[in-house]
């Protein structure tokens, strides 16, 4: 072999040994979020564990370029180069094309498209002082586990119940405070500091064995005012809410009011006048009040931040993806040459424009459906297969960002319909009680929902025909 040729197969091999390091990349990155776990030596030293995988992807790739590039000199199908030549250019092409990141988003979303209410910060630093885990000590009572006994007979718990009701005057003063508002804000910034659902169902638990306690002693004056704040303040909580999770507890304290309203109009001690108090403050939860636009919005942009700063701050792949402790990161950014391999892999794998046009495009879908009457569930449970957090080689980084577990939107949408007609049933079943007669219309069919003798009240759920599997009933509330 000649000095020419000798010279352009070292270039070759060297072309092939660096696109060997490049495409092995993202199949690396994913073995070894998905293996490093298992053994407590990998845990410990994660980047040396995926600099050993990608070692041995590239020793792999280059074995097998040896064998082709043999088998072809056999051959002599490619005596001159210029086959493999090609394939080094073709394959280099595709990488290019491959990893090129999106445009940016043509009229993106804006803080501006999720305004606030009036006072929010106001209303929102209240919230936070009683219900957060620096809150009034809701979450500290000594309550039981089943609660469903205090509430079925309250008077054989009655000193228990007082005592509880005297140790949450605070939170129930803040509560007080927090219905004044015509709306409660959520200022819920990104690292999530969440109000704690075991403080606020707490409350309402006490509040909720008060009101049955008064109940049944004849005196329901003196506790439905604070059992109806409990569901006033969710339902002024429910728009403004800005993660899903946030929204999503929130409507698990409203299906909990709405199991004790339920409740209450069925004791034998609910006189007429009571059943008008609760058909006043329980009447049905607003679209509005369910709408889950400004939420995924805010999702959006609480994303969109996160995935820039990953870009231009110090946040590689070390603890982005491998979800490390804080002490190892902070050993693993005393070491020059692990942060370099991670940063590296993190710029290699993930593309933030393409991150955030998928994210886009399954909250823009799941927001249009939600808006449709009756909503597909089977085409969004379709659409999110294909479009949800699918696993992507030309983005491996995103989908790591995103945990790696698949997108569960159309059931949080179907949880939170089911809330909507929970309220639904409950105002219908009222309205006949006290009526004899309600025009509410099913969510799902436009048809008037039916009474039911045994369940209270039905609708006919996703498929639109009654008496079929999937109807809703409000067994579900009252616990039948």
């Amino acid at each position: 072999m000649g000095l020419k040729n000798r010279g352009k197969s070292i270039l070759g091999w060297f072309w092939f040994f660096i696109l060997g390091l490049l495409y092995s990349m993202p199949p690396v990155l994913f073995a070894t979020w998905k293996t490093f776990q298992e053994f407590a030596w990998t845990q410990a030293h994660p980047i040396a564990y995926l600099q050993i995988m990608w070692v041995t992807a590239i020793l792999v790739l280059v074995l097998i370029g040896v064998l082709i590039n043999k088998w072809v000199r056999v051959k002599k199908w490619d005596q001159k180069g210029m086959l493999r030549l090609a394939a080094l250019a073709a394959a280099t092409i595709f990488f290019v094309l491959f990893n090129l990141d999106d445009r940016k988003i043509d009229n993106d979303y804006t803080w501006d498209d999720v305004p606030n209410p009036p006072r929010a910060e106001e209303s929102y630093a209240l919230l936070l002082e009683a219900f957060s885990s620096e809150g009034k000590g809701s979450a500290q009572l000594d309550l039981p586990d089943d609660m469903e006994a205090v509430f079925k007979d309250p008077l054989s718990h009655k000193a228990e119940i007082e005592k509880w009701w005297l140790e949450t005057t605070e939170a129930r003063q803040a509560l007080a405070k927090l219905d004044s508002y015509e709306a409660i804000g959520d200022l819920t910034d990104g690292q999530l500091e969440l109000v704690w659902f075991s403080e606020v169902r707490n409350l309402f638990r006490v509040i909720f064995a008060y009101t049955t306690l008064k109940l049944a002693e004849g005196h329901f004056e003196e506790g439905i005012p604070y059992f109806r704040q409990c569901h006033s303040t969710t339902r002024k909580i429910l728009p403004c809410s800005r993660y899903l999770i946030n929204k999503l507890i929130w409507l698990a304290n409203a299906y909990v009011n709405i199991k004790g309203a339920y409740a209450l109009i069925n004791h034998p001690n609910c006189k007429q006048k009571t059943l008008e108090t609760i058909r006043n403050d329980f009447n049905p939860i607003t679209e509005t009040e369910l709408a889950i636009k400004r939420t995924f919005i805010t999702e959006y942009l609480f994303a969109k931040d996160g995935f820039l700063n990953q870009v231009k701050g110090d946040n590689y792949l070390n603890h982005v993806f491998l979800r490390l402790s804080t002490t190892k990161q902070e050993k693993l950014f005393h070491n020059p040459w692990e942060r370099t391999v991670s940063k590296i892999f993190f710029f290699m794998t993930f593309k933030p424009n393409r991150a955030l046009n998928d994210i886009k495009t399954v909250f823009d879908f799941v927001i249009i459906a939600s808006e449709r009457h009756p909503i597909d569930f089977e085409k969004l449970k379709s659409f999110e297969r294909m479009n949800g957090n699918k696993l992507k080689m030309n983005n491996v980084g995103k989908w790591l960002l995103s945990g790696g577990s698949p997108s569960r939107m159309s059931e949080h949408l179907k949880r939170i319909i089911d809330i909507k007609i929970f309220s639904d049933l409950l105002a219908f079943y009222l309205d006949n009680k006290i009526d004899g007669k309600s025009d509410l219309k099913d969510f799902y069919t436009g048809i008037v929902y039916q009474l039911d003798k045994e369940y209270g009240a039905r609708s006919a759920g996703p498929d639109g025909q009654f008496n079929t599997e999937d109807d809703i009933t409000l067994d579900v509330v009252s616990g039948k």
